[in-house]
């Protein structure tokens, strides 16, 4: 091999090594944009319907329409645990506060209709009624 052959080849793993570094922190910086664990582990739609406590069918519903995060592998949905948790964190009833509110009534007020004798048995029946 002449020395032109051999400078050609060291400069081939050159880039290469280049190249490889280049891939390796894209990698990197394209996992802190995602903010996604590589070792987090994706559920199966089954695995997801356990854990939001519904059947298969309802899990994959909500996958297929977004209320769930997923992502669509083939024909497969696949989900994070972390997903699902905040998915059912998000739907979590909160108890009522419970004070006693104060309820305000209208007091009607009787109108005359009409006119009464004072004394007379009518006005007595009205004036002993409550208001």
């Amino acid at each position: 091999m002449t020395i032109i052959g051999e400078q050609v080849k060291v400069l081939q793993l050159d880039q290469d090594k280049a190249v490889d570094e280049t891939v390796r922190r894209a990698a990197i910086l394209l996992e802190d944009l995602l903010e996604v664990d590589p070792q987090a582990e994706m559920l199966t739609i089954r695995q997801a319907s356990e854990l939001m406590g519904c059947s298969y069918g309802e899990a994959r519903k909500r996958m297929q329409e977004g209320r769930v995060k997923a992502i669509k592998d083939g024909r497969w949905y696949r989900t994070r645990r972390e997903w699902v948790e905040q998915y059912l964190a998000d739907r979590l009833v909160q108890k009522p506060d419970l004070q006693p509110a104060e309820i305000k009534q209208k007091r009607s007020k009787n109108k005359q209709v009409g006119n009464f004798k004072k004394g007379g048995l009518a006005y007595e029946f009205l004036r002993s009624r409550p208001d």
